[in-house]
């Protein structure tokens, strides 16, 4: 299935628009005679299979793309698009715009197929296409939707909660800070038995505030730029990305004619193990997101972060695993890095960090005994590079030492370290395995700065004994 913004976006730089609907649609589809069994249903005239491709069937769309894709084998998308049964005919200029609908309407032609001709809009300046008002200025939410959310009533029960969320969160790229917005929201719904979805919701005083600013959001929403990637307007893509503990948020923006125009805005909740990660992890992890999300892989655009560390992502040095992995995803981008300071950062930090009640970040002092751990093993990185590894372990650190605290095993052996002995009620039950295995190795644990750590024999088994943290169990994964 394609994207819809993907597809949206290649109207980019038309002015005249012929919108054309298909007639019939999956039905012009025969369905294989040896699959047709697959397709009975029972009524109380007898049973029955379908000879063409009907709604519903779980590879109907997929199946339907393929054939529009089939009979717009020779159409360049600069003259027009499809998205299911929807297509749109786009030029610049009227003399184009005549030729180009001829081209189209010989193929559906030639394929055999018809329109819903009360459908069709031929020769517009302004045109709705997959929920969607486009013109020559942008793309807004339609009229008739927003009129729709503006009346909706407050929802009491989980099924109309998700179908509130279903429409304005298919606006969600016209709406800044959505995931914050709706995050009360998503809190109440969760994930819930059979049964709940029959019981009315607690609508608290957050519930309803969130509501009537998400109805707000989306009758104010801002229009939207095309992303242009030919032409006198197709000027250098802009990423703006942060984290909060909460969520991150990015906004895509580009140089068109010495102006900053918005194409679309992101915002994402995090689960519960993500909003722990240090801040320098988790600015890396909002510009992957986004990076993967808006951009293509090639085109040189400017990132903007308000973490400094990040200039030097590039030259990192013996990260992390998934560190590791991260810059892996990052070498198939051409991107600069910029930062920008929290005063500079307001465009995201606004989308992430309301509500949040962490501090901004500031600058870690790094201790010059990181700094001559990385000359030991002689490592040749520029001064940059060592900052971002001594900030990383730095942080990674820190977020281990709240991790250890948090978990309920860890907690058990803190006690036990400090108690100077194992717990007297060792043997009864209720311990759990993790548990169990912790006490088995009690003689080679210990308590230090790090937290728990376990003591072993160092991997060439000739310098006497290393220290190892323990990893608590929501970082097993």
């Amino acid at each position: 299935m394609p994207s819809v913004q993907d597809t949206i976006s290649r109207l980019a730089g038309s002015h005249i628009y012929s919108g054309v609907d298909m007639a019939g649609a999956f039905h012009f589809i025969d369905v294989d005679p040896r699959d047709r069994e697959k397709t009975a249903f029972t009524t109380p005239f007898g049973s029955f299979q379908q000879k063409r491709l009907g709604f519903g069937v779980t590879n109907g769309p997929a199946t339907y793309c393929w054939f529009i894709d089939l009979v717009f084998k020779d159409i360049l998308d600069s003259v027009a698009i499809s998205f299911l049964d929807d297509g749109v005919i786009h030029s610049v200029e009227v003399e184009d715009h005549i030729h180009n609908v001829r081209t189209v309407l010989a193929a559906y032609q030639d394929a055999g197929l018809k329109l819903a001709v009360k459908k069709c809009n031929f020769f517009a300046d302004e045109i709705t296409y997959l929920g969607h008002v486009l013109n020559e200025k942008g793309i807004r939410p339609i009229d008739s939707y927003v009129d729709a959310v503006k009346k909706w009533p407050v929802p009491h029960y989980k099924t109309e909660a998700r179908a509130f969320l279903g429409v304005t969160g298919y606006y969600r790229q016209h709406i800044p800070d959505y995931a914050k917005i709706a995050q009360p929201w998503t809190d109440v719904i969760g994930k819930t038995d059979k049964d709940a979805k029959r019981r009315p919701l607690e609508v608290t005083d957050a519930v309803e505030a969130s509501f009537e600013t998400l109805k707000a959001s989306l009758v104010t929403a801002p229009n939207l730029g095309f992303p242009y990637f030919r032409g006198p307007k197709a000027g250098r893509f802009i990423l703006d990305t942060d984290f909060c503990a909460q969520q991150i948020a990015g906004i895509l923006s580009q140089d068109q004619d010495g102006r900053e125009v918005v194409i679309g805005y992101g915002s994402k909740k995090l689960n519960k193990s993500q909003s722990r990660w240090p801040s320098t992890k988790g600015e890396l992890y909002a510009g992957i997101f986004y990076m993967q999300k808006y951009l293509q892989h090639g085109k040189p655009f400017l990132w903007r972060t308000g973490n400094s560390a990040l200039r030097a992502v590039r030259t990192m040095t013996c990260p992390a695993a998934v560190l590791e992995r991260w810059l892996g995803t990052l070498s198939d981008y051409d991107f600069e890095v910029q930062h920008h300071a929290g005063t500079k950062h307001g465009n995201t930090d606004g989308l992430s960090r309301g509500g949040c009640t962490e501090a901004a970040d500031q600058e870690d002092e790094v201790s010059a005994i990181h700094i001559a751990a990385l000359h030991s093993v002689g490592l040749q990185a520029t001064t940059e590079a060592r900052l971002v590894v001594a900030r990383l372990e730095v942080e990674a650190a820190q977020h281990l030492r709240a991790a250890q605290e948090e978990d309920p095993d860890l907690k058990l052996v803190r006690q036990w370290l400090a108690d100077g002995r194992l717990s007297d009620k060792l043997a009864t039950k209720g311990l759990s395995r993790v548990g169990r295995i912790y006490a088995g190795m009690y003689g080679n644990l210990s308590l230090d700065e790090q937290g728990v750590i376990r003591l072993s024999l160092d991997r060439t088994g000739l310098t006497g004994k290393r220290s190892v943290p323990c990893l608590p169990h929501s970082e097993w994964d």
